[in-house]
């Protein structure tokens, strides 16, 4: 129910479709591309916090219903990357009170995130790190690495390149998750939150079996799919 940027306006949408044909993608932040703010680390603070609420509001309840479940039961510390709010570091803590998590994003993004991480009372086990997904330097010291709500921002060759980073990592049998919608075998569900990632970022979700097939080329083992809620799953995987 939250559309800061005025996304769904039906007198947008027509401009919408004739730039994302033209590969013009436009996620309005103050007339830029928000895949642009965030690949080179140029997200002012007004936009990081409606974002930030926005994403929160669409996947806390599914992470709280992934970590319930168990999904992330054989990982002591994990790195909730590209964190946003922190969904999934915050459910983590919320489920295991004696393991830890890092929050690690954009600068503006973590200030908006500690308001999180003090609201449930997790700062304790949760430390911020302030960095770029696409910078050489990342948190370390974790044995489980989470990505939510972030492949689908980006096409396939980006996502690889993201999955490799994790890959080199993680230490030897850790875990990667992905907290994400998947498009089912139709291609068709759900269609519509496709679109909209398409128009806003030139990306798209992804199948349960493309990102098997990601995992794999990236060197992970034993893909396995976990439901969530709603449309959300996890696609966990292993370091050999």
């Amino acid at each position: 129910m939250l559309d800061p940027f005025a996304i769904y306006d039906i007198n947008h949408l027509d401009k919408k479709i004739i730039t994302s044909l033209k590969r013009e993608y436009e996620l309005e932040c103050k007339g830029r591309s928000v895949t642009d703010m965030w690949q080179n680390d140029e997200m002012d603070n007004e936009s990081a916090a409606a974002f930030t609420h926005l994403m929160h509001s669409q996947g806390f309840a599914s992470a709280v219903k992934a970590a319930s479940d168990g999904i992330f039961k054989q990982v002591d510390t994990l790195l909730d990357a590209g964190a946003g709010s922190g969904t999934i570091a915050l459910a983590f803590c919320e489920t295991y009170p004696n393991r830890t998590a890092v929050l690690f994003d954009l600068a503006p993004v973590c200030e908006i995130a500690k308001e999180y991480v003090q609201k449930f009372n997790k700062t304790r086990q949760i430390t911020i790190a302030k960095g770029n997904l696409f910078s050489p330097e990342w948190p370390t010291g974790f044995d489980g690495l989470c990505f939510s709500n972030v492949l689908h921002d980006w096409q396939e060759a980006i996502c690889e390149s993201l999955l490799n980073k994790a890959f080199s990592l993680l230490p030897k049998e850790g875990f990667i998750y992905i907290h994400d919608m998947l498009l089912d075998e139709s291609q068709l569900t759900p269609s519509l939150f496709s679109f909209h990632l398409f128009m806003n970022h030139g990306s798209q979700l992804y199948s349960e079996k493309e990102l098997y097939q990601m995992l794999t080329k990236a060197g992970f083992k034993n893909p396995q799919s976990h439901k969530a809620l709603g449309y959300f799953s996890v696609i966990s995987a292993q370091k050999p």
